[in-house]
């Protein structure tokens, strides 16, 4: 499955966050990996670091991304807050074969890349 989000679009812009929904919620293997797809209903941000004014937030129903904005929640609303380097998010996104942990990932022992990083 093609990830890579290398055309054109202005990084975590509403245009890049809709083609990264699209992407994210086709993939099967990430769908599967809810222990309960079911029950994962909730809001999560993905920001940088050395530019907070880039953060996104999407929101998951059932395990699957049903919004992917600019930021529009308080973060008391937010169930995960995952921050990294504008450059960690680009390498997720193109499917650079490296395992990231974001500041704020709840278990420095496992893998938390983000959703697009897996092709």
């Amino acid at each position: 499955m093609e990830t890579k989000l290398s055309n054109g679009l202005k990084f975590f812009s509403q245009e890049w966050c809709d083609a990264a929904r699209e992407i994210a919620n086709s993939n099967d293997e990430m769908y599967q990996a809810f222990h309960d797809a079911s029950t994962f209903t909730n809001l999560m941000q993905f920001g940088s670091i050395s530019q907070p004014a880039l953060t996104t937030h999407l929101e998951w129903k059932e395990g699957r991304v049903v919004s992917w904005t600019p930021a529009q929640y308080n973060e008391s609303d937010l169930w995960a807050v995952l921050n990294a380097e504008v450059t960690t998010w680009r390498d997720c996104t193109e499917g650079v074969d490296r395992h990231v942990i974001p500041q704020g990932c709840p278990s420095r022992n496992s893998p938390c890349s983000g959703v697009l990083s897996r092709g």
